[in-house]
């Protein structure tokens, strides 16, 4: 069972904040990275909870899958079109592992930040961070 905290996402800069699915949709967020493979997205849309108000950027990959780092610069695109307006959200299912990473590769490619300057910046959470070694290998390849 999931704690409370997966249900409230945490800014880690100004405006840009990182959560699980969870993470209500609530209409401060301008924008929304959803990051779900298609069985986890069929159950959050059937659980009305993945459905933001604003902006929808939804990337269909599952935890574990390789690859997560060639959805980055679409992501990025997306964040940066959406942050001058208000508060951007990036969520993946636990919010421990695929939306830390995308945020990450946000942080090194788009704000020039080394990967453990990203992961600083996403230890302030109280969640977990369970990053599957794969995709810090995919970080670790970024440069800003």
């Amino acid at each position: 069972s999931m704690d409370d905290s997966h249900e409230i996402p945490t800014e880690i800069m100004p405006g840009l904040w990182v959560g699980s699915v969870m993470s209500r949709p609530d209409p401060r967020f301008v924008a929304v990275v959803t990051i779900l493979s298609p069985g986890e997205m069929h159950w959050a849309m059937g659980a009305k909870i993945a459905n933001p108000p604003g902006a929808w950027h939804v990337i269909n990959h599952g935890d574990h899958e390789p690859g997560l780092g060639e959805h980055g610069p679409g992501a990025g695109s997306f964040i940066d079109l959406h942050t001058g307006r208000g508060p951007v959200l990036v969520h993946c299912g636990a919010g421990a592992s695929r939306s830390p990473t995308i945020m990450a590769g946000y942080l090194i490619t788009r704000m020039g930040m080394t990967l453990t300057e990203a992961m600083a910046k996403l230890l302030v959470r109280p969640q977990v961070m369970h990053i599957w070694p794969r995709y810090l290998q995919e970080l670790g390849d970024l440069r800003p």
